[in-house]
């Protein structure tokens, strides 16, 4: 199953989203807006996802915000809600839509 979080917050610069998953990475842009973080989140996110056999993949442009896939196989369905939980709670999305394909 795969659930799509999307905002439309101030999205992410091509250059960074290889260096999203890596721990204490902080986008230029976000530090100097002063938006708090340690750089944690994604890479727990995507360390819960992987143990789960699933894949994550983000899309995000500057300025139109972000859009982020979880797939996971149906056998490990029981743990989507909390991932997707602590994707919204760590990364503090706004605007959220949530659906599943």
């Amino acid at each position: 199953m795969e659930t799509v979080v999307s905002d439309t917050g101030i999205g992410m610069s091509k250059d960074y989203l290889p260096k999203l998953f890596d721990e204490f990475s902080r986008e230029r842009n976000v530090t100097e807006n002063k938006i708090q973080g340690t750089g944690l989140g994604m890479p727990i996110v995507k360390r819960l996802v992987d143990l789960m056999g699933g894949t994550i993949t983000v899309e995000s442009e500057i300025g139109k915000g972000t859009s982020i896939s979880v797939i996971i196989p149906l056998i490990q369905l029981l743990f989507k809600l909390e991932i997707m939980s602590l994707l919204v709670i760590v990364w503090g999305m706004k605007d959220i839509q949530l659906r599943n394909r």
